[in-house]
């Protein structure tokens, strides 16, 4: 188990690295499920989005609704995933993140792979302040 951890990260890095490569959404969200450590899938929802951002690839945020309609991803780990990706927002040095992120929870929101009532300006981040949107 703690093998499976450790390595989580690296294939997880890999299977969207296949997925932007011209990969199926059905096969890597199977992938996914695969690895069966769904209490670590706030992390794909994290790594996907930071993806789509720094590759300007929205092909990866494909793959977090079909993980969202196969009932791979649930809307508790989608939601914590997007917190932690605007909790550490300013510390990712992207371009536009905020406005990204905005426009990623709005579809997430419209193709029902992020719950409606989620609500970034709620979410607390690790020093106990608020997330300002």
């Amino acid at each position: 188990m703690i093998g499976r951890v450790l390595h989580f990260p690296e294939l997880l890095t890999s299977e969207l690295k296949l997925l932007q490569a011209g990969g199926e959404l059905a096969e890597t969200c199977q992938c996914i499920c695969d690895l069966d450590m769904p209490f670590f899938h706030h992390e794909v929802v994290k790594k996907a989005l930071v993806t789509a951002m720094e590759k300007k690839n929205n092909h990866v945020l494909s793959l977090l609704c079909e993980c969202s309609q196969e009932g791979v991803i649930n809307t508790s780990q989608m939601g914590k995933g997007f917190s932690h990706v605007l909790a550490w927002m300013t510390s990712l040095n992207i371009p536009d993140a905020k406005e990204k992120v905005t426009l990623y929870m709005a579809q997430a929101k419209h193709e029902g792979w992020l719950n409606l009532n989620f609500d970034q300006t709620q979410l607390a981040i690790p020093n106990g302040s608020k997330v300002e949107m």
